[in-house]
């Protein structure tokens, strides 16, 4: 079940932080860079990001999430983690789905490492198009990429 994650409730941010621990270790192999910063959150600074937390809850257990922040028309995802033992089953999609239904928006942007292909075929599948890529250190390329909701869109989701 999808549902808004409370980052004031100690348990679910002692969850939350587990779970992007465990899955950014993955996209920091994939993409060759140790430093990505949501290796370097902590409980306190996931309470504190301002962003809106969607999991996907099984028997109390956070199997996935995203977090996003809305500045008028255009929501921003800020991270999207998957258990590990729970890749490729759907989850990621699912949440994407979700927040796309729940907020409306003309305008979803993310940013994601180049080398993270299952990522950007995950938000290619959502209607996500590349617009540009940056290189934030030597050798580690971030891709933006950007989804506008049209009518025809909005009937597929």
């Amino acid at each position: 079940m999808i549902q808004v994650l409370n980052v004031h409730d100690d348990v679910t941010v002692e969850m939350l932080w587990y779970l992007q621990h465990t899955s950014y270790k993955v996209e920091a192999t994939l993409i060759g860079f140790t430093e990505i910063p949501p290796l370097t959150d902590t409980f306190e600074s996931i309470r504190q990001s301002g962003e809106t937390f969607l999991g996907c809850v099984e028997e109390g257990e956070i199997l996935a999430a995203l977090s996003y922040d809305r500045e008028q028309d255009t929501v921003t995802i800020h991270r999207l983690m998957v258990h590990v033992n729970r890749f490729r089953q759907g989850l990621a999609s699912s949440l994407l789905t979700a927040l796309i239904q729940r907020e409306g928006a003309g305008d979803y942007r993310v940013l994601a490492g180049s080398r993270n292909l299952p990522a950007l075929r995950l938000y290619e599948k959502q209607g996500f198009r590349a617009i540009r890529e940056e290189e934030v250190t030597p050798g580690v390329p971030l891709t933006e990429l950007k989804r506008v909701v049209t009518n025809e869109s909005l009937r597929r989701t």
